[in-house]
């Protein structure tokens, strides 16, 4: 471990853990065509007293195993289409064309933890338990012979008294959202055995789904964000299942793929998002456009800060036509009633959002403790994004809207940062912790390494070398030693 004339504390002791794509080549001969379609790789810091040891290995999924197998992906991925699969006869390969099921469980897109279970998952039915000592696959969980859903968001949420929620989508019974419960005490392969469905949200359109990689939630309310178009927020309470009858729609269209957070202030419920002006960066992500030397993004993240009026009925019948319904200190975020719009008819509520001003960042971090409360701090990653944070990490304070970063160099890309909360004060003081994150060295010959800030003013407390190739992950977990 390389100081930086500070002290690492004696209570950072964990294993950090992250996934994302790792493997594009297969057999030499094949290679797949976007980021999201890598097969998955596992890899963990474990930090104690000081010291690092690292480790990783891929993910055994069915997806990988068969492509490992055939040369080829035999499961559809992203941006790579799958082929059929030569160990099985015709009428297998006939009668899996139709089997919402036969989906990839290639879950490289995020990791999360219910109880003492370390899950991986990406966007389809499909999760997998991994060991987190280890990283060895273990059981696959499919929630669609659980509750019926065929697709999944990557980003369930643990609520603080183990419930756990997550966001599906089911196309055999008409286009539909659908929120699942999962009740805390299912583990392993039972994560799913008691889980329900909550409510059912019709999809706007009737031949095509929302694209949706998270949700919010605060301590009351999920929240669903239908996109593209103009974008349609969808409130559900968490205690009963209700969807809020009125209708909340975008001024502008915007594309996202990560909540921030969510928190309820003054009857109003305050959607914190990573948005872009359009789609532009999925298109990016194919590995021919990502690995040219011309690379660049258009439309760049930014946080996008809408606030809800809790309102319905009446109060919305009897809410003037043009005046904004909320108020946020330091933000001029706005909500005005309209009768009839371009996308949509009857009353309904337009949300006009407030940013920052800065751009070009991406895959945002809370105090855990202030999760779906009201806060002051984020944290982002700039990454490879062109804009004002490119190679940085960066503190956000939404409060007065400076901003503190990291930067080491042009070839160096950190990943997502991950707040670790001092267990002195880390409940009580927001920015009281630790900011870890593995950093990829572009420079041959340079190794990559782990980052460890003091979260308070972004110093480098110091860094672990990695004699090894760290892939350039998504998300991750960080879980204290017991």
């Amino acid at each position: 471990m390389q100081k930086r004339n500070r002290t690492i504390p004696n209570w950072l002791k964990g294993s950090f853990v992250r996934v994302g794509p790792g493997k594009y080549e297969l057999h030499g001969s094949f290679c797949l065509n976007h980021w999201f379609d890598g097969y998955a790789v596992l890899y963990k810091f474990d930090i104690r007293d000081g010291r690092v040891m690292f480790s990783k290995r891929y993910l055994e999924s069915d997806a990988y195993k068969k492509a490992e197998t055939n040369g080829k992906p035999i499961y559809t991925e992203f941006g790579t289409r799958g082929y059929p699969d030569t160990s099985k006869n015709i009428f297998f390969r006939m009668v899996t064309n139709f089997n919402p099921s036969h989906l990839t469980d290639n879950d490289f897109t995020n990791i999360f933890r219910v109880q003492d279970d370390l899950y991986v998952s990406t966007e389809t039915c499909f999760i997998r338990r991994i060991d987190a000592k280890t990283l060895e696959t273990k059981e696959k969980v499919d929630y669609h012979k659980a509750v019926g859903v065929n697709l999944a968001s990557s980003h369930p949420h643990v609520d603080r008294d183990g419930t756990t929620y997550n966001l599906g989508a089911s196309f055999l019974h008409g286009l539909r959202y659908d929120v699942i419960k999962i009740p805390p005490g299912g583990k392993g392969a039972g994560l799913l055995k008691n889980a329900s469905l909550m409510c059912h949200v019709p999809a706007r359109s009737k031949t095509n789904f929302s694209y949706y990689h998270s949700f919010g939630m605060s301590e009351n309310y999920l929240v669903i964000i239908e996109q593209p178009m103009v974008n349609r927020f969808v409130v559900v309470e968490k205690g009963t299942g209700k969807i809020l009858k009125t209708s909340f729609y975008s001024s502008a269209p915007f594309f996202y793929f990560h909540h921030a957070n969510t928190y309820e202030i003054d009857g109003q419920l305050v959607v914190d998002v990573i948005g872009f002006d359009s789609p532009e960066i999925v298109d990016k992500f194919f590995l021919d456009k990502l690995r040219s030397p011309d690379f660049d993004l258009i439309d760049r993240g930014h946080l996008l800060r809408f606030v809800l009026p809790l309102i319905e009925g009446d109060a919305v019948k009897n809410a003037p036509k043009g005046e904004n319904l909320v108020h946020l200190e330091g933000w001029e975020m706005r909500a005005e009633k309209v009768e009839q719009g371009h996308h949509h008819h009857g009353e309904h509520i337009i949300l006009t959002p407030d940013t920052t001003g800065h751009i070009g960042y991406e895959t945002p971090c809370v105090n855990p403790h202030f999760v779906g409360r009201p806060y002051r701090y984020l944290f982002v990653s700039g990454f490879f994004d062109p804009g004002d944070f490119r190679n940085s990490l960066v503190k956000m304070d939404l409060e007065t809207k400076e901003v503190l970063t990291w930067f080491d160099s042009e070839f160096t890309y950190p990943g997502e940062p991950q707040f670790i909360p001092s267990p002195n004060g880390g409940g009580v003081e927001e920015d009281d912790g630790i900011l870890i994150a593995s950093v990829k060295d572009v420079r041959p010959g340079n190794p990559d390494f782990l980052l460890i800030l003091d979260a308070r003013d972004m110093k480098e407390i110091g860094r672990a070398l990695v004699q090894d190739f760290i892939p350039i992950g998504l998300h991750g977990i960080f879980i204290p030693a017991k």
